[in-house]
């Protein structure tokens, strides 16, 4: 008896809120109002009592019928010869339908909900359509791609100078130094100015001894007149025979 009208009260005041808040959702911190009002309406004295009375339990009252029930009816002392004037109730002048509209709006009785934003929208930034095929949109595409390149390239260097430590950088240094001069040494040889050396010597292209400027070549190792050559001066020397 006691919680079927709870529930009956609960369902009814969810409806109620619903209503009144739309687009809304009943939350956790909103149940405990909602159920408030359906069990302040339904715990009531007499209907918990009732609750009872109805399953067998009820406490004894002595006073439940009262005296005046076993007393004699006063209707028994009252003479029946008088006569009973019944009284006619006045007629009511009955209203006719009124052809009266009414100005009040269903608004102003009880206004529409709203709906509340719970956040600002977020805006997307609009683009225009564009042919993906077509000059200007290939050639934004092409510098983005190299801007990333390049920044990537940057990273890169950053990080590589970063680790390198100074005495690396001067040993690299020296060493491509190093190499440099050989390599030049090798293609630009210096013709040989000593005669002592070259004095037991036969030149292969005139079979004369050691006389003037000689030059080696590169390959066989012999050693040649500057004339009897081919060496125009630049460049690493290889006889004619090789």
């Amino acid at each position: 008896m006691f919680l079927c009208p709870l529930k009956a009260l609960y369902s009814f005041e969810i409806e109620k809120w619903l209503v009144q808040n739309s687009r809304k959702a009943i939350t956790l911190y909103k149940v405990s109002g909602i159920f408030q009002k359906a069990y302040s309406s339904t715990s009531r004295v007499q209907l918990s009592e009732k609750a009872f009375r109805v399953t067998g339990i009820e406490t004894n009252n002595p006073d439940i019928i009262s005296e005046d029930c076993y007393s004699p009816s006063l209707v028994t002392l009252v003479s029946l010869d008088k006569d009973c004037t019944v009284a006619i109730a006045p007629e009511e002048n009955e209203v006719s339908p009124s052809t009266s509209q009414i100005d009040v709006s269903i608004k102003s009785i009880l206004p529409l909900p709203r709906h509340e934003q719970r956040g600002g929208k977020w805006k997307r930034k609009s683009q225009t359509s564009e042919i993906m095929t077509s000059s200007p949109f290939k050639n934004l595409l092409e510098e983005n791609e190299k801007e990333k390149v390049e920044l990537e390239e940057a990273k890169a260097n950053r990080v590589f100078k970063k680790n390198n430590n100074g005495d690396k950088t001067k040993k690299g240094k020296a060493l491509k130094a190093k190499k440099k001069h050989i390599l030049n040494s090798i293609e630009n040889p210096v013709p040989s100015t000593s005669s002592a050396n070259n004095e037991g010597t036969i030149c292969p292209g005139c079979e004369h001894t050691y006389d003037e400027d000689w030059i080696q070549s590169g390959l066989c190792k012999e050693w040649w007149h500057e004339k009897c050559s081919s060496y125009e001066g630049s460049g690493a020397f290889v006889c004619d025979y090789c």
